[in-house]
């Protein structure tokens, strides 16, 4: 089963500009993260999955949102929810049996959703680059199916793309249509809860 996840990076750095080297191994690297986070009071947060700093948006709390709100915004800088939200580096998690198959990369945020709408009406049988920062994937249409290829951070021809995963294109227009949702009920939370001066 597909899963479809929007989500937002939290970095110990976003709250800690001192927060000391990350360890390399995953399972240390989690529990440095949870501490870092805990510190702040964001002590449920729960990533993606261990060593990842990718957080589900929609699990955020009203206080969670506060606290980030807070350590990456000036008071009274953002006219509308859009001005809270894009800020922050983001994008769209596709799991599978709860293994992530692809989730965004550097300098990625919500605006690259327009990217993978796009992919819906790419024509047949065409490798094209997607945008979820970088390095990025190239993905291709084909009978009924959207390939995509590995995380590649060059120009290369074509014939060098490998396809590294597949899903029905039905899937991937119910999953998108999922995430926009998603992304409407946490833009109209932030506007109620946080309104412009």
């Amino acid at each position: 089963m597909f899963e479809f996840q929007l989500v937002i990076e939290l970095s110990p750095f976003t709250f800690d500009d001192d927060a000391g080297p990350i360890p390399s191994d995953k399972q240390a690297s989690y529990a440095y993260w949870k501490r870092s986070l805990a510190t702040y009071g964001m002590d449920t947060i729960e990533p993606i999955s261990p060593g990842s700093w990718w957080v589900p948006a929609d699990s955020l709390t009203h206080e969670y949102w506060r606290t980030i709100i807070h350590h990456t915004h000036e008071e009274g800088e953002y006219e509308d929810a859009r001005d809270l939200i894009f800020p922050l580096l983001g994008g769209v998690v596709i799991k599978h049996e709860g293994d992530v198959l692809i989730e965004p990369q550097c300098c990625s945020d919500w605006s690259d959703l327009d990217d993978w709408e796009a992919v819906l009406t790419h024509p047949q049988n065409q490798w094209k680059k997607l945008w979820i920062g970088h390095p990025w994937v190239y993905y291709k249409r084909a009978e009924g199916q959207v390939y995509f290829s590995d995380y590649i951070e060059s120009v290369e021809e074509s014939e060098s793309y490998i396809p590294q995963f597949a899903l029905p294109e039905n899937v991937l227009r119910e999953g998108l249509k999922e995430i926009r949702q998603k992304e409407r009920r946490i833009m109209h939370k932030l506007s109620r809860e946080f309104p412009h001066k």
